[in-house]
């Protein structure tokens, strides 16, 4: 059992493999054991808390938070997995059963978003003597509508491999109107309330899950891309007429893909006006030195490692945008 739940992390890997478009189609993967084990070692976390803050269900409370958050992420990684498989050449029909799996999965994840909620609905005090709060709490309780964003996008693809174009583009119109919208929550999600440093972790988790979104809408787009325009159709010369139906699918995909551009632009905007350091570590932890001939080799990693992480997802954004562009049609 204990090497059971370590095993569904390999099995991420592997599904997460896959995102590069593999010519197989997916093995169906093995069944979770039924109780993961606990393996972190919170031993070496020395409690300072006084009595009336002892916490004798941390553990296991941290511990049913952190299983909860990798079943949603596998989840949706499956989903994206069966994305990846309902865009291939075959025939309509074959693909019928890899739908119904993407529904059935598209259907759990939501079900299991609104579970989620509700459980862990509370936000765990921060504390020296306890590790982090797990990411679940954030991104379940985020203003931002991600169980609609990611269920309505993933259910675009469905329909889009099965030929219901209906269906299609109400979930694609759907998609570019919720955008705006979570844009608007996040902007309101990351504002600055109180002291700018002690809220920076909040922050910075509440941008880092609309990042995975924004990165993974991005994927979603190509896919419905290649479902709609495959790269056979692009490299032949010969002029096709296109279909009312066909022409609209085209509108609707363009338009959502310039609602992702916007967001980008909106995220960059984000990092530029981001906050600064102000404090000078290296200067406090010399004012706090006894020994005037000790000379700290301390540098400023905060302010360093805040640097490099910005220009990092600045980058990583101008890839995506360019990327989007590509699929413009």
């Amino acid at each position: 059992e204990g090497c059971g739940w370590g095993a569904a992390a390999a099995r991420d890997q592997a599904l997460l493999a896959q995102l590069a478009g593999p010519p197989a189609l997916l093995h169906q993967p093995s069944r979770l054991p039924a109780l993961p084990t606990d393996n972190r070692d919170l031993n070496v976390i020395v409690n300072y808390e006084p009595p009336q803050f002892q916490d004798d269900n941390l553990k296991a409370r941290t511990f049913d938070q952190e299983v909860s958050y990798l079943r949603l992420k596998d989840a949706l990684v499956s989903a994206i997995a069966l994305c990846i498989e309902l865009a291939d050449s075959r025939p309509v029909e074959d693909k019928k059963g890899h739908y119904e799996q993407l529904n059935t999965c598209v259907e759990a994840f939501s079900t299991a978003m609104e579970k989620c909620r509700q459980l862990y609905a509370e936000k765990e005090r921060i504390s020296i003597s306890a590790p982090f709060p797990s990411r679940i709490i954030a991104f379940v309780n985020s203003p931002v509508p991600y169980r609609e964003l990611y269920a309505t996008m993933l259910r675009l693809v469905g329909e889009l491999a099965i030929n219901r174009t209906t269906a299609a583009h109400d979930a694609c119109d759907a998609v570019a109107r919720l955008l705006p919208k979570a844009q608007l929550q996040l902007q309101d999600e990351i504002a600055v309330k109180g002291d700018p440093v002690w809220s920076m972790r909040d922050r910075l988790e509440s941008l880092s899950n609309y990042l995975e979104f924004i990165g993974i809408i991005t994927f979603l787009l190509g896919v419905c891309n290649e479902l709609f325009s495959p790269a056979s159709a692009k490299k032949s010369k010969k002029k096709t007429n296109h279909s009312p139906d066909e022409i609209k699918t085209s509108e609707l995909l363009n338009k959502l893909n310039n609602t992702v551009q916007t967001s980008i632009a909106f995220l960059e905007n984000i990092l530029d006006e981001w906050p600064k350091y102000e404090v000078n570590i290296e200067e406090i932890l010399a004012k706090l030195s006894l020994d005037d001939k000790y000379q700290s080799p301390v540098e400023n990693k905060l302010k360093t490692g805040r640097d490099d992480m910005l220009n990092d997802v600045r980058n990583i954004l101008k890839r995506k945008s360019k990327y989007l562009k590509s699929l413009l049609q």
